[in-house]
């Protein structure tokens, strides 16, 4: 039996790389004895903007920063072996190639996770809402519409989309947004929420394939695990500014993925499992960031988390969703408006202070257990598809 997954996997992105890897590492537990493969296929659109940013780099961060920005792109190829990729490599527009190649090699396919139901990242139509016969199930497992407007666009795209959801056998998504979607798309199919795959990432792992990873750091950045750390991932603001002020003598502030102002160390070149365990030894993270937040809660780091997205009333964005919804950590949520108009006379800081603390802790555990029990549907009836006794 062989499982193909289709997804993102190829950005210079932690969480891309994460969820793909998290979903093929539960794929191969909970099918002892089958193949699991990440079919190894990129959009061209998806693949000439990852050039597009490190030049954008350039253009805005000078020589170092579009220098630093090649360093992680060599990262994120060279980490590319850990994942169970398929022996073909495709990046074609030509979706019937990908879709015959998919029809003749796999027993089952499973789309996502991740934003794959946003096709501003790829074209459309998208490889990953095919309106394709493939002959054998097809799943989606924690799929997001995240970024797309879907309620403008117009009638023969989603007449497209009906048709392609309709075919499946399971249409699972990982938010309230995407669920909204699918209902817009096709009344008649039911969407299925699914926690997105790094919720149930195996820690230890992670930590494996991490290695010696401090003393890599340590050497790299002159960097002392032996002093505690607070992580920003997250655009420089009032709010990122008063942190530090107020943490530095105490803390050192390591910032991620975007360089911060306020940080004391720039760490740009981590790999995917470096990244990870770094967010386990925070004391807090501040995040704009999806998987920035995910990774940090499932690791049970506590997390400011700043929603930049500004959507209108139409549409809730993951963040909201994730926080206020999934996990009932409101606390931990906040607004663009209130990271770049911050000021003391609130209980921010008692609440940070608190996260400090390990207050929080326990709620974060069960957060994170009630969530990845929303997978159980979709393993249970893949198995059933694919008449699997494990």
């Amino acid at each position: 039996m062989r499982i193909g997954i289709l997804t993102f996997h190829k950005p210079i992105n932690y969480g891309a790389f994460l969820q793909a890897f998290s979903l093929s590492q539960r794929l191969k537990k909970e099918f002892q004895g089958a193949e699991i493969e990440i079919i190894d296929y990129i959009a061209p659109k998806e693949k000439r903007q990852i050039y597009i940013n490190i030049l954008r780099d350039f253009k805005h961060s000078g020589i170092s920063g579009g220098i630093q920005s090649i360093k992680k792109y060599f990262v994120f190829r060279k980490a590319q072996k850990y994942l169970p990729l398929s022996d073909k490599y495709l990046c074609t527009d030509k979706l019937e190639t990908l879709y015959s190649y998919i029809k003749e090699r796999y027993d089952c396919l499973v789309i996502g996770s991740d934003a794959v139901f946003n096709w501003n990242q790829t074209r459309f139509p998208t490889a990953f809402i095919p309106d394709f016969d493939f002959g054998i199930p097809v799943f989606t497992y924690a799929a997001s519409v995240h970024g797309l407007k879907y309620y403008d666009v117009n009638s023969k795209m989603i007449e497209k989309c009906r048709s392609a959801f309709e075919k499946m056998s399971f249409v699972g998504v990982r938010d309230a947004c995407t669920q909204n979607f699918i209902k817009f798309c096709s009344p008649q199919t039911e969407p299925h929420f699914c926690c997105d795959p790094t919720l149930f990432i195996d820690c230890d792992s992670i930590k494996s394939h991490a290695g010696d990873y401090s003393t890599r750091i340590r050497k790299k950045y002159n960097f002392s695990f032996d002093k505690k750390y607070i992580v920003f991932m997250a655009p420089d603001s009032a709010l990122t500014e008063s942190i530090a002020k107020k943490y530095k003598k105490d803390y050192t502030i390591i910032s991620l993925f975007k360089k911060s102002k306020y940080s004391d160390i720039f760490m740009y070149d981590l790999d995917p499992f470096e990244w990870a365990m770094i967010l386990r030894g925070a004391e807090a993270t501040v995040t704009n960031y999806f998987h920035g937040t995910l990774l940090s809660l499932v690791q049970n780091t506590p997390t400011v988390v700043l929603d930049y997205s500004g959507y209108d009333n139409k549409y809730q964005g993951k963040l909201d969703d994730l926080m206020n919804t999934r996990f009932a950590l409101s606390e931990f949520y906040f607004t663009k408006k209130f990271a770049c108009n911050f000021t003391e006379g609130n209980n921010f800081f008692e609440i940070f202070e608190n996260m400090l603390q390990g207050t929080y802790t326990e709620r974060i555990k069960k957060g994170k257990a009630n969530l990845q029990k929303s997978a159980e549907d979709f393993v249970l009836e893949l198995k059933s598809k694919l008449e699997y006794n494990s």
